[in-house]
């Protein structure tokens, strides 16, 4: 079937290191169409990801048909389903982006 709502993920990547509080993540807000929908601008979008080890939400703001965020904290390394809640709409219902997580290479000094 066809989706209702949609994201379109349009910075950032799917994959992030463990502690990467630099990256941004921004995704369109799309209708069934792949249009943007229109009147969310100025709305306070709650953004969700969830993973079998840790879940993290916090709200933003709709600037241009879309949400863009960065993630502030330290997540458990795995794979996170994104959905993202702004006016009425839940996105995506179906088909979720993911973003997979990694840990951060550890440096072990060798004594000598």
């Amino acid at each position: 079937g066809i989706n209702s709502t949609n994201l379109k993920q349009t910075k950032g990547g799917e994959v992030i290191k463990q502690g990467d509080f630099g990256s941004t993540f921004e995704f369109e807000l799309l209708d069934y169409a792949g249009k943007p929908i229109e009147g969310l601008d100025g709305q306070n979008a709650k953004v969700k990801l969830a993973g079998s080890k840790g879940k993290l939400v916090f709200e933003t703001t709709v600037e241009g048909s879309k949400v863009s965020f960065k993630i502030l904290k330290i997540l458990p390394v795995g794979v996170y389903q994104l959905e993202i809640e702004s006016g009425d709409y839940v996105f995506p219902v179906i088909k979720a982006p993911k973003l997979t997580l990694f840990s951060r290479l550890k440096i072990i000094k060798r004594l000598k």
